[in-house]
């Protein structure tokens, strides 16, 4: 979990360099990472002074799901090497 509260702020701190999208200047990033019976809450609270993070929160909350997937996608394989009961939900 350690690896996925790190990946939120340096994420959304890079995302400019993979979409050309305006570098914002991040003055606060945190996230709040809870596992619940079916699954992982992540929320990330970003703040930038003269715009909206909403893109850099979408892109780090996706990149610390993906984080956390890659570390236990081998306790979730079957026996054919799918991920039947894997899956990745966003709400707004």
């Amino acid at each position: 979990m350690c690896a996925a509260k790190i990946v939120v702020p340096l994420s959304a701190k890079r995302l400019c360099e993979l979409l050309p999208v305006e570098c914002l200047k991040l003055e606060y990033a945190n996230s709040r990472i809870e596992f619940v019976s079916d699954g992982v809450y992540i929320e990330a609270v970003l703040k930038a002074r003269d715009a909206s993070p909403s893109l850099e929160a979408l892109f780090s909350v996706g990149t610390a799901l993906l984080t956390i997937w890659d570390m236990v996608k081998k306790y979730e394989k079957d026996e054919r090497g799918q991920y039947p009961d894997t899956y990745v939900e966003l709400s707004l």
